[in-house]
């Protein structure tokens, strides 16, 4: 059966037409992703100073991840019982409520709650807003779309940080988490009501959810997120979190993932490792520049903008010119670890500027982080 190529892709049909109007607002949809990205990066050193919770930091990382990857394996079985739309319609109310829950803690526990609410409804949310433009926009308008993301995310890393730096200092962290919200409201209300309207009608499913699978990744995530870089027992229980995330991860990932089979698997196995290295240094990062070299909300925005920007940027120089077979790689970048252990970056191996120390300014004149993303 021949596929439908939709309205030509043209500006016109983009704003007039029922499929621009869905690719629109997944562009959107993807800015505001972005954006609830750094605005959780600004939030959280400067929520746990007011709540005096700097040491719930793991529990608030393992909570939110362990949620966040306990649902993300479980959307498209999801899909496959529910349309697009009625999941969306669904669970955008709970990652808002979720959202204002955190706004109004009085404490980290609350705090921590509304986090997890949100978590959960986003892991979803990922899955099945790909699951719809996979199976509702035609290819050309896929690949539009797809391609827009890599731009998308280079106005998220100049306008997430500026809006949440600028809100937190001026307003309040709480009114940060919840100052943006009638907008995805309203996007995602364009997203469900196209989808309502294009969505392909079929005869629903029941797959089996895989909860065994998504419960072990979640728990095995959560292990190493609380534990850390701890010591004794401690330690051991990350060892054997990592243990669970691997076996869950092999249950749920195409065959040939994890062992790096040549072709596919292993550009996704080496996607999935670059993704979890700068993504992981990346929650830390505000953190260590609050607490620990005593930076402000303005100067959170800068670091987190000039490192998405960096990431965002190289992505779309990567896409318009890949790496072509035998050309070298790495040139002289190494991985360069830092006195101070919190400060982990990826730093030029001739650089000739010293490793980066609390109080002092070469990190940041230097790019380090810039040069991470």
């Amino acid at each position: 059966m021949a596929i439908d190529p939709g309205p030509q892709l043209t500006a016109r049909n983009l704003v007039l037409t029922p499929i621009g109007l869905l690719a629109l607002a997944l562009l959107g949809v993807e800015l505001l992703a972005g954006i609830q990205t750094y605005l959780t990066s600004t939030v959280t050193p400067l929520m746990a100073r007011d709540l005096a919770a700097q040491e719930f930091y793991g529990v608030l990382a393992a909570s939110t991840q362990a949620a966040l990857f306990l649902t993300m394996p479980l959307g498209a079985a999801l899909l496959a019982r529910w349309p697009a739309a009625t999941l969306l319609s669904w669970l955008t109310p709970v990652v808002i409520g979720g959202g204002v829950i955190s706004a109004a803690a009085p404490g980290i526990g609350t705090f921590t709650a509304g986090r997890v609410v949100a978590a959960l409804a986003a892991g979803v949310l990922m899955t099945v807003s790909l699951g719809a433009l996979v199976t509702v926009l035609p290819p050309a308008w896929r690949r539009m779309v797809l391609a827009g993301y890599a731009g998308v995310w280079v106005v998220s890393s100049l306008v997430g940080p500026a809006y949440a730096a600028w809100v937190a200092q001026a307003l309040g962290w709480r009114w940060a988490l919840v100052a943006y919200l009638p907008l995805l409201v309203a996007v995602r209300v364009v997203v469900i009501r196209r989808l309502r309207e294009l969505e392909p009608r079929r005869q629903r499913r029941r797959p089996p959810l895989g909860l065994g699978p998504a419960l072990g990744l979640a728990a095995g995530i959560a292990l190493v997120s609380a534990t850390g870089a701890g010591a004794g027992p401690v330690r051991w229980l990350g060892l054997a979190g990592a243990v669970v995330v691997l076996a869950a991860a092999a249950r749920i990932l195409p065959t040939g993932v994890l062992r790096a089979a040549p072709g596919r698997p292993a550009a996704v196995l080496s996607m999935a490792v670059l993704c979890a290295a700068y993504f992981g240094a990346a929650a830390v990062v505000t953190i260590t520049a609050h607490d620990v070299m005593g930076r402000g909300a303005a100067d959170l925005g800068i670091l987190l903008s000039a490192g998405g920007l960096g990431w965002a940027v190289v992505g779309l120089l990567c896409g318009r010119w890949p790496l072509r077979p035998g050309r070298r790689t790495a040139g002289g970048w190494r991985c360069r670890r830092s006195p101070w252990p919190r400060d982990w970056v990826w730093w030029p191996s001739r650089s000739g500027c010293p490793p980066p120390r609390p109080g002092g300014r070469c990190w940041s004149a230097a790019g380090a982080w810039p040069g991470s993303g």
